[in-house]
């Protein structure tokens, strides 16, 4: 943990000072070992960023560190914290995407990584506002459903009662926490992002503290450094994108590792055998029963079939 460094944007950085409950005591001293810094960012974006103090770097052909100079590199993740409230408005009105891409991509750029930086989206309180939103709509239906239930009559006769309009309300009446649960998970797919639901302070700088050692410690795993050795042991999820597909159709049924292997190079992934599949077409060089169940586990639309 001392070798890695967290950064928050500073105006991240001074929310969480004032959310910590000793705010007398600053985020260096909480979050010791490691090191806090903070950093302006004109688009005012909330993000973490992680970069790790360094004086070795592993040498793979003798399989040992070798020490260098004192340098500071940037972890390929970053992050970016949002109160639920914030999350939710901007799903609704399609700003979220926005957000998201200007963190991948200007800031990935700033800091001169890769695109595809690893993007991780701590979510505060979000369950507690869902709970907010079905409580918000279920007492809106009771009050629906008991002036249904009153004399036409008598409302005629009694003086009408003028109540203030709660803007935070009305909002709430807006939203569905089915679709919101539905819209996060299109975000995580869609943009090949990790959210993460925390609650509160602490929980987050327990998340920090649990994820920043993950990072600190991969340099020294022996299934990070070697990655040939990281997929033994029985392990079927395979050592590239190729082989993975292999490995997939190693689990279906008549499918052996010769067959799977004529399928991938004739259809070199999963899209272009489903494309095929739906054809009437034969498929090549692969036996009738083997076709049958391929065509039976990608293309069926009976939810209820037993497939393997």
């Amino acid at each position: 943990l001392s070798e890695m460094i967290i950064s928050f944007e500073s105006n991240l950085y001074d929310l969480l000072q004032n959310l910590s409950k000793d705010s007398s005591k600053n985020l260096e001293n909480d979050f010791n070992p490691i090191t806090i810094k903070k950093f302006i960012d004109f688009s005012k974006l909330p993000i973490i960023q992680w970069q790790r103090k360094s004086n070795k770097k592993f040498y793979s052909k003798r399989g040992v560190f070798v020490p260098i100079d004192d340098e500071i590199t940037y972890e390929q993740t970053i992050a970016i914290y949002i109160p639920a409230d914030r999350l939710v408005a901007k799903l609704y009105d399609d700003t979220i995407s926005q957000l998201i891409n200007d963190v991948k991509i200007s800031h990935g750029l700033k800091t001169k990584r890769k695109i595809g930086t690893n993007l991780i989206v701590l979510v505060d309180g979000l369950e507690s506002y869902l709970t907010k939103i079905k409580n918000a709509r279920n007492r809106e239906f009771k009050k629906s459903v008991l002036s249904n239930l009153q004399d036409d009559d008598d409302d005629d006769n009694l003086p009408s009662k003028r109540r203030r309009k709660n803007p935070e309300k009305s909002q709430l009446l807006n939203y569905n926490v089915d679709e919101i649960r539905k819209k996060i998970m299109e975000l995580e797919v869609f943009h090949n992002s990790h959210i993460f639901i925390i609650k509160g302070y602490n929980d987050l700088k327990n998340w920090l503290f649990s994820f920043s050692y993950a990072l600190g410690s991969n340099i020294y795993d022996k299934l990070e450094i070697h990655k040939e050795l990281s997929n033994l042991s029985g392990v079927k999820s395979g050592i590239s994108n190729q082989d993975t597909y292999i490995q997939i159709l190693k689990q279906i049924k008549f499918v052996t590792e010769s067959t799977a292997k004529k399928v991938q190079q004739d259809y070199p992934d999963i899209k272009s055998l489903v494309l095929r599949l739906q054809n009437t077409d034969k498929i090549k060089q692969v036996r009738s029963n083997v076709e049958s169940q391929l065509r039976k586990i990608f293309t069926t639309e009976n939810e209820n079939e037993f497939l393997i």
